[in-house]
């Protein structure tokens, strides 16, 4: 059954699907049913060293081409104008406007070029539910092990979901520079990245898992390439640098039937 619902100033239609965590309500839809299993494809725009490590962040697709009904995915937008987190083909862009300010994610407009984009159409999920707390370092090895039992062993990338209380989470924004130049540089203090520091927070992950080298969707010395959306006070759509999963979230992977 899908339903019109106010996220903070941008109305959703999408399957209505409410979690309730001390006593707020975070609202996100999953897609309707389908009778065909995932496909086993991601598509990539760009690569995490393409773009991070050669500097460039020009457009390479545009949103409106690529994103449709059932696809997930992450990425970022061109000159490294914000975070992209699509779900359920609704891309939500999060910018900020300096280091300092809150950024705001709103569902992004067709016209919108992504310098680095990974996509994913997924037409049903298996959900796993977490029965003790999962840290940052132990993320990537608790997924795999979910994937293995769904039988997705043998994809080399695969896109998860996480539904829930997040304990410990570390987000940024970009806002025209990465973290490390702008760690390094002084004159790029004024496009430093939002960065933000959660002890608790309620709301979706998206993430996708390979075993590609690093440099391609991930950075060095990880398997895992994360986003999150919040939904409270106002939208946000952020970079995930580390996150603890609470014990009673729910991990979704792909149906293959």
């Amino acid at each position: 059954m899908s339903t019109g619902l106010e996220f903070g100033h941008v109305e959703v239609k999408m399957t209505a699907r409410i979690l309730m965590h001390s006593g707020a309500a975070f609202l996100f839809g999953l897609t309707a049913c389908a009778s065909d299993g995932w496909n086993g494809e991601v598509r990539n725009w760009g690569t995490v060293w393409q773009v991070l490590g050669n500097g460039d962040t020009s457009g390479k697709v545009r949103l409106g081409d690529v994103v449709r009904p059932g696809t997930y995915g992450l990425g970022a937008l061109e000159a490294l104008g914000g975070e992209i987190t699509v779900f359920d083909g609704s891309a939500w862009l999060g910018r900020t406007t300096g280091p300092g300010n809150t950024p705001q994610a709103a569902i992004g407009g067709a016209d919108e070029q992504a310098a680095l984009l990974a996509l994913s159409r997924v037409p049903r999920w298996m959900e796993h539910r977490v029965d003790r707390s999962v840290r940052w370092e132990e993320l990537a090895e608790f997924i795999e092990d979910i994937i293995g039992d769904a039988g997705l062993a043998g994809a080399v990338t695969v896109p998860f979901l996480v539904d829930g209380a997040l304990h410990d989470l570390e987000l940024h924004v970009v806002n025209g520079e990465c973290l490390h130049r702008a760690a390094l540089d002084d004159s790029a203090a004024a496009q430093a990245p939002f960065r933000r520091t959660l002890d608790d927070a309620t709301g979706t992950l998206v993430g996708f898992i390979t075993n590609e080298p690093p440099g391609v969707l991930t950075h060095h010395g990880s398997r895992t390439h994360v986003h999150v959306l919040l939904a409270s006070p106002d939208p946000i759509s952020a970079h995930v640098d580390r996150v603890t999963l609470a014990a009673g979230s729910v991990v979704r992977v792909p149906a293959l039937r």
